[in-house]
């Protein structure tokens, strides 16, 4: 058995203002289509010999990655398990607690694969010869990394050295032939290179672009561990005591997982230990990891500008605009990028992308809430959206997903009209209980509890007008709630 273990933690800084924490780089299409945690499911339910997917992530994402997976139009019987994290702790820790994990439900000698939740493959194909490589190298007690061939010189991502071939210890395989998958030792890993050395390294040809995806059984990997960053062995080991599963989740002890060193797994383990081995392949692979990633998965016209959306361009040259919901139009400029959200508008030069860390520093050091949240909020039911506010009142489009259902709450400050327009839903009322469809409208005063469930098939979309003294989010109390944000007194963190 492989179990594919998919790391969607990170903001995506790189990708402001369409990237933020409360709704992070794997729940966005930037290419367009489906999101690319969608894409990644729909990827590894490939895999052979596969029942399970083991997603490692912020606690507070784990309904709308289930949301993602239940989109899917078919995932069989492949159940999707749970590391629940309190916070980042980089990537060591996480694949520590899903090797543990796996190890109690599955057995010590499974091999896992992990790879990133948004990550864009061109030729999926490629990747599935190159995992059913690496099992085969895994089940031989190696420590698998896959490394894809270099496109151009890429001062962005770290490098593997290749060493001496171990076709050898593989099983014949014309399909790992005509898809040019081969194997090989590594001889380092190399941190990102200047341009020099990273064109030093695409003309050698004896380097590979390192993509972050790993394959190894789970008792190999904690051997590894214990033997190359101990302080992190023990400290996962130890937070591991702490926790506890339910409900296919390992909800993650806070205050334990917080002294787990922070480190990744490329400094862990990978960089240090004996037996490693690499997958070479090209999969059409991206990170997507900054703007300058996602303008080439677009078209260019004569002028070299590449976008999305309704844009017009006069006198511009090798700029790219995702224009959202409005006209964007750019004259004059040579090698901008304009990212035109609902709430925030980025306009940058192409070579000061790498300055939007600084910039949601800089917004989360002056409390403005666009550093961290959209306009679009992700909630364990669903998202919502302010559409308009202004004294006294604030105006919502909420979308829950089917099967859906908001907590049983209630709120001090404010009075509720709610309009559906799209589907059908089961609403507690106060001490009532009705069905509502489109055109329904229902008024919510305050200090009445009220719950709504969607119990159509389709997306339940309410337009919500709210007015009162308050319209705070943190004006809600909450009586029952099946996402567990009405925990017991003495639920354990």
């Amino acid at each position: 058995m492989i179990v594919p273990v998919i790391l969607s933690g990170g903001a995506g800084t790189r990708l402001w203002p369409l990237s933020r924490e409360d709704h992070p780089k794997p729940f966005l299409a930037p290419a367009g289509g489906d999101s690319l945690l969608r894409r990644t499911f729909d990827r590894v339910l490939h895999f052979e010999d596969t029942d399970r997917i083991v997603v490692a992530g912020p606690r507070h994402l784990q309904y709308p990655i289930l949301n993602e997976y239940a989109a899917l139009p078919d995932h069989g019987n492949v159940s999707l398990d749970f590391i629940l994290e309190p916070m980042g702790r980089n990537t060591a820790p996480a694949i520590a607690l899903a090797a543990l994990y796996v190890s109690q439900e599955v057995g010590p000698e499974t091999v896992l694969f992990v790879l990133a939740a948004d990550q864009h493959l061109a030729r999926p194909e490629v990747l599935q010869t190159a995992v059913a490589t690496a099992r085969e190298l895994a089940e031989n007690n190696f420590l698998v990394t896959i490394g894809i061939e270099p496109e151009r010189p890429e001062t962005g991502y770290g490098y593997i050295e290749l060493g001496d071939s171990l076709e050898h210890l593989l099983s014949p395989s014309p399909l790992r032939s005509e898809r040019g998958v081969a194997v090989q030792e590594v001889t380092q890993f190399v941190e990102k290179p200047d341009r020099e050395r990273a064109e030093a390294f695409v003309a050698s040809g004896r380097y590979l672009w390192n993509a972050g995806m790993f394959c190894f059984r789970c008792d190999v990997f904690m051997g590894a561990l214990l033997r190359t960053a101990p302080e992190v062995h023990d400290g996962v080991l130890n937070c591991w005591e702490g926790s506890r599963v339910r409900d296919r989740a390992l909800k993650v002890n806070r205050d334990r997982f917080q002294k787990v060193p922070s480190i990744s797994v490329d400094y862990a383990v990978m960089e240090k230990a004996r037996q490693v081995a690499v997958v070479r392949c090209d999969p059409g692979w991206d990170d997507l990891g900054n703007w300058e990633a996602v303008a080439r998965c677009f078209p260019e016209d004569e002028h070299g500008n590449r976008g999305e959306g309704d844009i017009l361009h006069l006198g511009s040259e090798h700029c790219f605009v995702q224009a959202g919901s409005r006209l964007v139009a750019v004259v004059g400029m040579k090698d901008a990028f304009v990212i035109d959200t609902e709430d925030a508008l980025l306009v940058a030069d192409r070579d000061h992308l790498d300055s939007l860390r600084k910039v949601v520093a800089e917004l989360r050091k002056r409390h403005h809430p666009a550093g961290d949240s959209g306009r679009e909020v992700i909630r364990p039911w669903g998202r919502f959206a302010v559409v308009d506010q202004g004294e006294g009142y604030q105006v919502k489009r909420i979308v829950v997903a089917p099967g859906g259902m908001l907590s049983l709450q209630l709120h001090h400050h404010r009075l509720e009209h709610w309009v559906i327009v799209q589907g059908e839903c089961r609403v507690i009322l106060g001490q009532t209980e009705q069905v509502l469809s489109i055109n329904d409208t229902l008024k919510i005063p305050p200090e009445t509890r009220h719950r709504v469930t969607n119990c159509g098939e389709q997306p339940l979309i309410i337009i919500e007008v709210s007015t009162g003294t308050y319209l705070g989010e943190d004006d809600i109390v909450r009586f029952a709630d099946i996402y567990g944000r009405v925990p017991p007194p003495d639920e354990p963190e």
